[in-house]
């Protein structure tokens, strides 16, 4: 979200201010009061998982925060939906957004959009097309006199569809997400937190490596974030992929590496990780 809300700022009349996610869950929510009782903002956003450390925000806190005063709230589930279940009334958020091509292994080009459904009129889409419009599109009440004056968007979530898009590619989505079902999400999330689990205990007991994500299942995910004491996280991920061909990801802030454990993923994957990480770091 940060690169459109960079551009939002340029191009319209508005701020944005930034919420320190460090320390714990309580100091987040006192830091956000704060904001939020100063008043002038109209929209929360918020990761549901840091995609830097794999920390779960206190999002249901955050959100209720923001709705005692009139706050609307959107959630990117992009590194949530997939790994363990997400439920978004649980959650109390009025938008959520996501992704197919990561947890949920669908192709990339595809995400999914939520609204709560008391929220979708007040959304104006920024594209209009045939399906997205009530009354549907007839060409003869645009002839002669402009547009009818009764033309108006949809009152459900398909004034979001319009136009001629590459179907073939939600309906990827659907079969990755049947294969899921198929496989079982509850089975999915134990093996994720099984492997996480064993992955960070296992950074922990060597020398000089500190573990940035939270060691609880319930405030973290598959996401595993780590440092070693005199590597930038930049060149520890060079190494790791170019002589070992570990596929993992730098962190900027704080400087480490990330690695993600998936349902796909086995011990046999993190135990050939973790030599790699003894030869590099010997």
């Amino acid at each position: 979200m940060l690169l459109p809300l960079a551009l939002a700022q340029q191009s319209l009349d508005g701020n944005v201010a930034m919420l320190d996610l460090g320390e714990s869950d309580d100091a987040i929510l006192e830091r956000l009061g704060k904001l939020l009782t100063a008043g002038g903002t109209s929209l929360a956003i918020f990761s549901h998982v840091s995609c830097e450390t794999g920390r779960r925000l206190p999002i249901e806190g955050m959100c209720a925060l923001c709705r005692r005063h009139g706050v609307w709230t959107l959630v990117d589930g992009a590194q949530s939906v997939g790994q363990f279940g997400v439920d978004v009334a649980a959650i109390g958020c009025d938008f959520m957004t996501g992704n197919g091509h990561k947890w949920l292994c669908g192709p990339k080009g595809t995400g999914f959009l939520y609204i709560q459904e008391d929220r979708i009129n007040d959304l104006v889409p920024p594209y209009a097309g045939d399906g997205s419009v009530d009354p549907r599109f007839d060409r003869t009440r645009f002839s002669g006199d402009g547009v009818p004056p009764d033309w108006g968007f949809r009152g459900d979530a398909q004034r979001f569809e319009f136009g001629t898009r590459n179907w073939h590619l939600y309906g990827a989505v659907a079969d990755s997400i049947d294969e899921l079902r198929e496989l079982g999400f509850e089975s999915i999330q134990n093996h994720v937190a099984a492997l996480s689990s064993n992955l960070k205990a296992a950074l922990r007991e060597r020398r000089g490596v500190a573990v940035h994500t939270p060691d609880r299942w319930d405030d973290s995910c598959g996401l595993v974030t780590f440092s070693v004491d005199g590597w930038e996280g930049t060149t520890l991920s060079d190494r790791l992929w170019t002589e070992h061909n570990i596929i993992q990801r730098r962190v900027q802030i704080p400087s480490a590496v990330r690695i993600s454990c998936a349902h796909y993923s086995s011990q046999d994957d993190i135990d050939q990780f973790l030599n790699a990480l003894d030869l590099i770091t010997a």
